[in-house]
């Protein structure tokens, strides 16, 4: 082929290409959002990868890679459960909120899936005659190997096997009791099951035959008024039950003394006599022997004194067996007045709490605790001592320390709370000889070490809060060993999420035509993420609004607005987003810009006429009215010109003085006014004479219908309410202007800053601003308006100014870049865009921020200004000059 013609296909092609590339359509907002994240291997700490990764609702799989990551794209809005799964490995799940055009993060840890106990009962019950009774053990962890050992702390059971090792198979353990020796009665004891999967306990229950002593009361206290009271005795084993009942106290009577029982319950009465006794506490044991047993009953009696306080406590034995750590007994005063008593005691392994108090009529509790650490087998005594203004009394208390080892763990409850992750607790052994003792827990989230030991030991307890939800939780660590098995309860909270804290924006500063500065205060957050700017033309500013910007460094807090359009009021709203995506939106603020200030030119100049006033029904109907010649008080001197969009030409008028000011209601009706009470009507063809209320000059007219026209002469106020003319007299001097926003809201002013205001019924005084010659004043509505004060030879800002009024006062402007000066003409197209003209051709603008002054092509004094948009209007004044901004 021709080299020429394969150039020049290949020029085609690449043009081809390089149009399509040039003509892609311009990119559109992203409908959707991106999940990605890290998953872990728990047991290591380490990124797991060959995780599968699936979503509720579905979206799309995920296998994570060699750094534990995973990426899924295209996914709708809303609100997603997201789930990890691997072989070996315990599945887990977390929330995420999806929003376009952002990526939500969500990471986990997956736990290793471990052994598991599993026991086949949690009580055998041997009754009055077996001897063995097996169990099974079982490990529910797939693919683990369960190494499990069993223990008891009973001379009459026996387990066999002690302990071995199992993957998906069962064992079977065998539990033998012997009652040999054994007294009559019910039995009951606990084994511990122990092993790398976690721990169980088994209770044990035997019964031995033969007659047994049982008791419903082991002590009475008749106090200071009871007289009569009863026990019961029961048969508590088999057989035929004999026993007999033994006191000695005179004061005291037991009914009967005697009796049999096998499977009845026996009732004894017993009662007290105070007769002749003496103030004070008495005590007596009752004493019930049998076949079988021996039991006491303890028996406290008071006979109250009167006259003292009289010191009462019971019981007064505290036997805390082989077990038990706490009881408590009660203290009273059966006497008058306050009781003061202090309790001390005589034996290291004894504590008392409280220690000392008063009593009048109320019950004390007093509890007792008993410490066996340390201490060698055996019986152990000693005496708790109450003394008092009221008498003393002891308390005898009894330990036993069994020839054993006895597991003792403190404290039994852990409570994590919402941040702490590290607590203790101590293991010890209460008996004698060596406690062998393990370790296990029932949930994922807590980590124990070390998990076995001999005797003492601290046991540190970790949780992790990781890729868990907000909420409460629980779980226990067990105990176990040859000295019994005890409990730990593990609680901890998942707080939810918090948001970020939310900042603060200030007012908006340096607004030009297209910009606006906007500053906020930090956000201090530990998981800030970014500032997010958005910004709308409706207080409604949401993260639906436009984004302007997107700060990832918490220290930048500004930013300038650019790209805004001119005379335009902007609201402003600042987001924190947190590394959780969540978001606080800070308070709003606007800021306008400033108008685009263009250019006044020069359209005519009519030689030997002045132009006091200029109005426009539209671009095409304007009207500017004013004198000929140097009166305006010469008869046939008024003019009124017409443009229809081009050239300005005079209209034929009545013969008339000089006017001074025009306004229309609409193209049709329009109304002029001037010296010698001149006022003019325009209906839409032709000017004629309309009734005027005075012969004196008419400064200004301000009709608001053909039947509700105002207007002012010297110092008075004409109202038409089309048939004839009201006159208001006011305390006012001459008066400069009258404005009216609607027909129950007008204002007029004098030249010393008298201000009255019209309410629809009446006129009333509103301010005295203590101003010479104020001039004019216009109101955009009931909350947004300026006047001006000012001399004609003057240019100093004291003595010319400006006032803005915010609906309930007027305050001065002070921050002009040059002074208001010679002003005689304003109006306010939005309260950033304000215009105002006056003497030597002077022309001010208002731009939300400050007063500029602006360009004049003439020198000319200016009377009269008419805006017919912040970018279209006209200005009038001596020398018949007109001018046009645009």
């Amino acid at each position: 082929m021709n080299k020429k013609i394969i150039g020049l296909a290949v020029a085609s092609i690449f043009g081809i290409l390089l149009l399509n590339l040039t003509c892609e359509p311009p990119t559109e907002a992203p409908t959707t959002g991106t999940i990605n994240g890290i998953i872990y291997d728990a047991s290591a700490s380490q990124p797991m990868s060959g995780a599968t990764i699936t979503t509720e609702p579905i979206t799309s799989s995920k296998i994570t890679d060699t750094n534990g990551s995973f990426k899924i794209e295209g996914v709708e809005p809303g609100d997603y459960t997201l789930q990890a799964a691997k072989s070996g490995y315990l599945t887990n799940s977390t929330t995420v909120k999806v929003v376009a055009g952002k990526t939500a993060s969500a990471d986990l840890q997956l736990n290793p899936i471990t052994p598991q106990l599993s026991v086949s009962t949690t009580s055998l019950d041997f009754g009055t005659s077996s001897t063995s009774i097996p169990f099974t053990i079982s490990n529910s962890g797939e693919g683990t190997t369960l190494d499990w050992t069993v223990s008891e702390n009973s001379d009459w059971i026996t387990v066999n096997p002690a302990s071995g090792s199992i993957t998906n198979n069962q064992a079977s353990v065998t539990v033998s009791v012997d009652r040999t020796g054994l007294d009559a009665g019910d039995y009951s004891e606990s084994i511990s099951v122990s092993s790398n999967g976690g721990s169980a306990t088994i209770t044990v229950t035997m019964t031995v035959r033969g007659p047994v002593v049982v008791v419903s009361n082991n002590s009475l206290n008749f106090g200071a008024t009871t007289e009569n009271m009863t026990f019961s005795i029961t048969n508590g084993g088999v057989e035929t039950l004999n026993y007999n009942i033994i006191y000695s106290a005179s004061w005291l009577t037991v009914n009967p003394t005697s009796g049999s029982a096998t499977t009845e319950t026996d009732v004894i009465n017993v009662s007290v006599n105070r007769n002749g006794l003496s103030y004070g506490n008495y005590f007596e044991t009752i004493t019930i022997t049998s076949n079988a047993n021996s039991v006491t009953v303890d028996v406290m009696m008071t006979v109250p004194d009167p006259n003292n306080p009289q010191l009462s406590a019971y019981p007064t034995t505290l036997d805390f067996g082989t077990k038990e750590t706490n009881q408590n007994f009660y203290i009273s005063n059966t006497g008058s007045g306050m009781l003061t008593w202090n309790i001390t005691d005589d034996k290291s392994w004894i504590s008392v709490s409280p220690q000392s108090g008063t009593t009048e009529t109320e019950t004390d509790e007093i509890n007792v605790t008993v410490d066996r650490l340390g201490q060698t087998p055996g019986t152990y005594t000693g005496t708790v001592t109450i003394s008092s203004d009221g008498g003393n009394q002891n308390i005898n208390v009894t330990m036993t320390v069994p020839d054993e080892p006895s597991l003792s763990v403190s404290p039994t409850y852990l409570d994590f709370g919402s941040e702490t992750t590290a607590l203790t607790f101590d293991v010890a052994n209460a008996g004698t000889g060596n406690l062998n003792w393990s370790i296990s827990d029932n949930q994922a989230w807590i980590t124990t070490s070390p998990n076995t030991g001999t005797n003492y030991g601290t046991v540190n307890v970790t949780v992790s809060r990781d890729g868990i939800s907000p909420g409460d939780y629980s779980g226990t660590v067990t105990v176990s060993s040859n000295g019994g098995t005890e409990y730990v309860e593990v609680y901890m909270n998942m707080p939810a999420d918090e948001p970020p804290t939310a900042v603060t924006l200030a007012e908006p500063m340096n607004n030009t035509s297209n910009s606006i500065d906007i500053t906020w205060s930090r956000n201090y957050d530990n998981d800030f993420a970014a500032y997010q700017l958005y910004y709308d033309t409706t207080p409604a500013v949401t993260e639906n609004s436009t984004l302007v910007t997107t700060i990832t460094d918490n220290n930048q807090n500004s930013f300038t607005v650019t790209g805004l359009s001119a005379n335009t009021t902007y609201y402003f709203k600042v987001y924190v987003m947190d590394t959780a995506q969540q978001t606080t939106g800070s308070n709003v603020v606007s800021g306008t810009t400033s108008t685009v200030i263009g250019n006044w030119s020069l359209v005519t100049n009519i030689s030997g006429l002045t132009f006091k006033s200029v109005w426009f029904n539209s671009e095409n109907d304007g009207y500017a009215v004013g004198y000929s010649g140097s009166y305006a008080s010469t008869s046939g001197s008024g003019r009124i010109y017409h443009t229809g969009g081009s050239t300005w030409l005079p209209e034929t008028i009545p013969s008339s003085y000089g006017l001074h000011d025009v306004r229309f209601i609409d193209t049709n009706n329009g109304y002029a006014v001037g010296e010698y009470g001149t006022f003019l009507y325009f209906n839409g063809i032709s000017w004629s004479e309309f009734n005027s209320p005075t012969s004196s000059t008419i400064g200004s007219v301000f009709p608001l219908t053909n039947d509700d026209i105002w207007c002012y002469a010297n110092d008075d106020i004409y109202q038409w309410n089309g048939s004839e003319w009201s006159e208001y007299n006011l305390a006012i001097s001459t008066i400069t202007d009258i404005f009216f926003i609607d027909i129950n809201n007008g204002w007029v002013v004098d030249r010393n800053g008298k201000m009255f205001h019209y309410n629809g019924v009446g006129w009333a005084f509103h301010s005295d601003l203590n101003d010479n010659y104020i001039e004019r004043f216009f109101f955009l509505n009931s909350s947004e308006g300026w006047y001006f004060y000012s001399s004609y030879s003057s240019t100093s800002s004291s003595n010319n100014g400006a006032y803005h009024f915010d609906g309930s006062s007027w305050t001065l402007y002070e921050n002009s870049d040059y002074p208001i000066y010679k002003v005689r003409q304003l109006q306010e197209i939005s309260s950033s865009n304000v215009w105002a003209v006056g003497y030597d051709g002077v022309i001010f603008n208002y731009d939300g921020t400050r007063w500029n002054k602006v360009i004049c092509p003439v020198t000319d004094d200016l009377y009269g200004i008419f805006m017919l948009s912040g970018s279209d209007g006209w200005a009038v004044g001596e020398n018949g000059v007109i001018l046009r901004y645009h």
